[in-house]
């Protein structure tokens, strides 16, 4: 029995989306549609699919039906001539929006479904990339290819359809964002692409004309935005009603039997034309102007007609030899509109509506199948006839053009009027229906082309997000449409990009090739140090001779470890490898290990919270209480980076308390050290100790590395000089690297005097500058220039990359509208994330013609608690993020208990991994069983953890037989992962642990807007190591570690945190004094180190920068008013663009009534 499918559309929770589309109405419309299959729509938004678990069970395989229970109420409103079986198949729309090729992509695909376990596991995978919660159609910056690949590997059965593919803004082959041909996105995968979805603006003739979709079924959908919309454009089956069997319909072609279709002109995007000037082109009429607008002259938005006529190779009436039957129709509400004069969502087209459907069958037999005497079974006269024109093409129709509807009519208003003569057209009964309830969501119904739009608003807005405290919502209902501009505005014809420095220039050539003394580089931003400093240690390699085993190269993060590793992999191959190339930390870690490892020892690194809990212990122990435990870490910490033992540590500044900080530090060590533990700073303290002990020693290490090269050197401290000193002697081969102007770390003992001082300690030393910058504009450099020199004084930075002759800075009311505004800019830069924000005229279409994609922003703050109502924002709208920040991982539930199992499983656990996770997962093992399996252990001599072995055999007093099997539980399930795991490579090994344990919140979301297990394995895939030393290299992360460089997501990140990154648009917030610089009462603060955190701040942006400001904001629990940062003034007017986009809203002036009442 032939069927019909409507696959692809949305829920309530999908953006501008009626409110009712909830799945007892999807129920009912599909029969009044005559569609057997309807699709769920957004089975990836978390809320939709728990609905689709409560209310759909199973039907035929890989199909599901609503419960009869929901069901039976509803079947009883639907007519009996529309009466049918409705299936619902797993369906979701996903928008990628990606950078590839140099190009940013923005296209939607459609995802079909058989399992809902599959799916399941399917949306674990999306919820640890993007934001999956806030559109039921996510955002996600992830290329098309790899979402085919997750697909295929949680459900081979699945369906990846590229939908409404030549869409110009989001689409396959679309015009403004897409690719040329199916290979060019899907690359070796797409002979995984059996079906596409042509689009309401195109229809199969259209499509036939293009080769390169031979051999692909032509499917068409609805991509209905509320229930009434469904089925406007249908799939026609031949097949038995089945996942499987229609999954094999599309694959071959065979028992699929075509499509119903709109009539393409009816589309919004068939014909060229640009909306806001009211120009509608014809593709030779577009060529003829240049593609560009004849009223404005900025470019039109070609249609899909123009993109097929670019891309086709067939003439038209030429055939491929697989191709379908279609059918193109006219939506009943709109063929009685024509016939009744009156709008198609008028009272008397629905009464219309709803009797031809009593009489003579559901709309698709209607308007497709159903005969003239049937048809004459309706109420409404001309019906037949008007359908008779239909189905013959003889009809009137308007091209769209541009997000602009279409338009189609059966009769002109004086024809309808004489084939009407006398007889009535509008007494029609008028039923009553009884609404049909589900659960809602309070977005917005379908927009009509004709409603206003969320920017249809006085140039400055009168209305803004407020702080909490001053308004429950932060979200804004009327968007700021000169925001619109400010994304674009100050960008000149004359805009280039940066030179890439394929060759050095003749000062990085003279400071690769010196050599005989120590060498000192000043280099600014953006300058090519890393370059620079990796080309000097090929040099050695390739020309000096020297063994690549000999050269140490030292970074002060991780990320800037990798990436100095992998260049010299790129730059000498095998023997890229060998360089050793690590941070301060790491190197010192490697040789604490090499001597512990001589000695028959084991050590372990703490992490953050173990510290504070070692710290608190000690300071019970010694009955400290008037010391805080974060203070006390913080004097231990300065005093090892000045290399102070406990007893030669000086607290001055700690006044009376010194001496108990003394006692504190040494019961904290002892504690430790006894452990084999070593915390951050130890691994500095301990090995200079140990090189500064040992002649010998010192002499071995300065043979095993006579070259040393350092980056970021004016952010050394005392203990990181002090090894310098002892590994490079002062004639040694020692390259420093690093820009005084950068020095941002004294606060946790970094010494920029130290850069000074090289000269004295190597007196032969060579100083190099570099000044030519390779990242940023001139004017963002003569911005920094402004805020770091002297007033009048050339600040040495220069790139000859000409850019917007201003820098953009935004004034807003709260912090909430700064997040929007930020927000807004970002869309239009990319050119809207959606339809929505197109046709609303959220997003200026003209504004996304660079190719911006939300991997080229970067959000600077100067604290954390800037980032919620930034968030909130990012949320809100869908767009993709990640938040670089260490601590947020730290913190995630699950991650400590990880390591911590690590640790046990690797035979370098303590008795507190152990208490992590005795249950965790819950075990329902108390706190009187633990204390006493504690006891006991102590009255014994053994620690927690050899009390737990000996449990596990022997019955222990006091404890009963089913406390001991909890407790066996624990050591069994250690015992098993050591097992399995340890020989297994990290990633698999790790990941095997999070599922097998299992450790479920790793699998939420984190602070940083991915999971938490997302991130650890993403720091695994680099890493080529041990369990043991995993967790050490985690422990020893910084915040730009958690940087994923090749997400395309908009980064979040402190200052502090985006030294020696830089990105295409930065966004620098909080620009107020108070924040910038810092201050907060209590703390001591250094202005002119604020002044260099700034300057790095605004040296991070390549092409754009924004700084933006709020007038309040909510900080330590309340709102308090800001003025703007100081550091503002610094800078010429000239060279700044000051927008204020929100205004309060202004409440009318009360009348005064006269005396007289006049």
């Amino acid at each position: 029995m032939p069927f019909a499918a409507d696959f692809h559309i949305h829920s309530c929770y999908s953006r501008a989306t009626a409110r009712d589309l909830n799945l007892e109405n999807l129920h009912y419309w599909a029969q009044l549609k005559g569609l057997t299959v309807v699709g769920t729509g957004d089975f990836t938004h978390p809320a939709w699919f728990a609905e689709i678990r409560e209310k759909l069970e199973p039907a035929e395989p890989g199909l599901f039906k609503l419960k009869p229970e929901l069901a039976a109420p509803i079947d009883a409103q639907v007519p009996a001539s529309c009466k049918g079986e409705v299936r619902f198949i797993l369906s979701a729309e996903i928008s990628n929006i990606y950078k590839k090729n140099d190009a940013t992509r923005k296209n939607h695909n459609v995802i079909l479904m058989p399992d809902l376990d599959k799916a399941a596991k399917f949306n674990e995978k999306l919820d640890s990339i993007g934001n999956i919660k806030s559109d039921g159609r996510p955002i996600l910056g992830l290329d098309a290819k790899i979402l085919l690949e997750y697909m295929l590997e949680f459900d081979p059965d699945g369906l990846f359809i590229p939908a409404h593919i030549w869409t110009p803004w989001f689409s396959l082959l679309g015009s403004k964002s897409g690719f040329d041909s199916i290979e060019e996105c899907f690359e070796d995968l797409s002979p995984h692409i059996y079906a596409l979805e042509t689009g309401l603006s195109s229809d199969p003739p259209m499509n036939w004309r293009v080769s390169d979709l031979d051999g692909r079924t032509l499917v068409s959908n609805s991509d209905a935005h509320s229930p009434s919309k469904l089925a406007r454009e249908a799939n026609l089956f031949g097949a038995e009603l089945s996942f499987p069997a229609m999954s094999r319909a599309l694959k071959t072609g065979e028992d699929f039997l075509g499509t119903i279709e709109f009539f393409p002109e009816e589309g919004k995007y068939h014909l060229d034309g640009h909306r806001k000037c009211n120009v509608c082109l014809t593709p030779p009429e577009s060529l003829a102007n240049g593609c560009l607008c004849p009223v404005c002259g900025k470019p039109l938005t070609l249609g899909v007609l123009h993109r097929v006529e670019a891309l086709a190779d067939r003439e038209e009436g030429q055939l491929p030899e697989r191709r379908h039957p279609f059918y193109s129709l006219v939506p009943l509400v709109d063929i009685l509109s024509n016939i009744l004069g009156v709008g198609p969502a008028s009272k008397k087209v629905k009464t219309a509506y709803d009797e031809t459907l009593k009489a003579v069958g559901p709309e698709l037999y209607v308007i497709k199948d159903a005969s003239p005497e049937e048809l004459e079974k309706s109420p409404l006269p001309l019906l037949a006839e008007a359908v008779s024109r239909m189905r013959s093409g003889s009809i009137v129709l308007k091209g769209g053009f541009d997000g602009e509807y279409g338009t189609v009519a059966v009769f002109d208003a004086q024809e309808r009027e004489g084939l009407l003569g006398q007889q009535a057209l509008f007494d029609i009964p008028k039923p009553k229906k009884k609404a049909i309830t589900g659960k809602k969501k309070s977005v917005e119904n379908e927009p009509a082309v004709e409603q206003a739009g969320l920017f249809d608003a006085p140039q400055e807005i009168e209305e803004y997000p407020r702080e909490p405290e001053e308004e429950v919502s932060t979200e804004n209902d009327l968007e700021p449409k000169e925001l619109l501009s400010l994304a674009v505005r100050n960008q000149t014809p004359k805009e280039r990009p940066a030179p890439k420095p394929f060759a050095l220039n003749a000062v990085q050539e003279s400071a690769v090739n010196h050599e005989g003394s120590p060498l000192l580089i000043k280099a600014g931003p953006g300058t090519g140090k890393t370059r620079t400093l990796t080309h000097r240690i090929a040099r050695l390699v390739e020309k000096s001779g020297a063994a690549p085993e000999s050269i140490l190269a030292i970074t002060f993060t991780n990320q800037a470890a990798r990436e100095m590793a992998h260049r010299l992999k790129d730059m000498l191959g095998e023997n890229g490898g060998k360089v050793f190339v690590a941070t301060f930390h790491a190197f010192c870690l490697t040789l604490l290990r090499e001597l512990a490892e001589a000695e028959g020892r084991a050590i372990s690194v703490l992490g953050e919270k173990d510290r504070l809990f070692y710290i608190k212990k000690a300071l019970k122990e010694a009955g400290i209480k008037k010391i805080k435990p974060e203070l006390a870490s913080l004097h231990i910490s300065l005093a090892k980076q000045q290399m102070a033992s406990p007893s030669s540590a000086e607290f001055q500044d700690l006044e009376n308390k010194a001496g108990a900080m003394q006692e504190a530090y040494a019961a904290y060590q002892t504690t430790i050290s006894g452990l084999g533990l070593l915390d951050f700073d130890d691994l500095m303290y301990k090995a200079v100790r140990a090189i500064e002990a040992d002649s010998l020693y010192r002499e071995s290490l300065q043979k095993r590395f006579p070259h040393v090269c350092v980056d970021e050197f004016q952010d050394v401290n005392h203990v990181q000089y002090r090894l310098l000193r002892l590994l490079c002697p002062p004639e040694a081969d020692l390259t420093v690297i690093g820009d005084p102007d950068q020095a941002i770390y004294g606060f946790r003992g970094s010494d920029a005097g130290f850069f000074n001082r090289f000269g004295e300690d190597y007196p032969q030393a060579r100083i190099i500058e570099l000044s030519t910058n390779y990242r940023s504009t001139e004017t963002v450099l003569k911005v920094a220039g402004q805020v770091m020199g002297e007033p009048g004084q050339d600040f040495g930075l220069h790139s000859g990359i000409v850019g917007a002759d201003q820098i953009m800075v935004i004034d807003t009311p709260t912090s909430a509208a700064e997040s929007e505004a930020i927000v807004h800019i970002m869309e239009s830069m990319v050119g809207g994330v959606s339809h929505f924000s197109l046709d609303s005229g959220r997003t200026d279409m003209d504004a996304g013609s660079e190719d911006w994609s939300f991997g080229d922003f970067a959000v600077l703050f100067r604290t954390r608690i800037q980032l919620p109502p930034m968030m909130e924002a990012l949320d809100r709208s869908g767009i993709p993020y990640q938040v670089v920040d260490k601590k947020r991982l730290a913190d995630h539930p699950g991650v400590e208990e990880l390591l911590s199992y690590i640790r046990l499983i690797n035979q370098t656990g303590t008795d507190l991994d152990l208490l992590r996770i005795m249950n965790f997962p819950k075990r329902g093992i108390g706190d009187k069983t633990i204390e006493t399996l504690r006891s006991w252990g102590e009255s014994q001599g053994k620690s927690l953890i050899e009390a737990l072995e000996t449990a596990r055999r022997l019955p222990l007093p006091g404890l009963s037989n089913s406390q001991q099997i909890k407790l066996h539980t624990v050591w069994k399930t250690i015992a098993e992962a050591r097992k399995k795991i340890l020989d297994a490579p990290l990633p698999e090994a790790l990941e095997h642990l999070m599922y097998t344990i299992p450790l479920e919140p790793l699998y939420t979301r984190s602070g940083n807007g991915r999971t938490a297990s997302a991130c650890i394995l993403d720091m695994a895939q680099d890493f080529n190591g041990d369990l043991g030393k995993f967790c050490d290299m985690v422990n020893l992360a910084s915040d730009a570690d958690t940087l994923e460089p090749e997400a395309d997501r908009v980064s979040l990140m402190t200052m502090h945190a985006a030294k020696g990154l830089e990105f295409r648009g930065v966004f620098v917030t909080g620009c107020e004094d108070g924040l910038i610089p810092y201050f907060r009462e209590g703390k001591e603060s250094d202005p002119e180190e604020e002044l260099r955190l700034f300057y790095v701040a605004l040296t991070r942006a390549q092409r754009r920068l924004w700084l933006t400001y709020a007038k309040r904001r909510r900080m330590f629990g309340k709102v308090i008013s800001q003025d703007p940062s100081p550091f503002l003034a610094r800078i010429k007017e000239e060279m700044k663009d000051l927008k204020k986009p929100f205004k309060r809203k202004k409440k009318p002036a009360p009348i005064q009534m006269g005396l007289f009442g006049e």
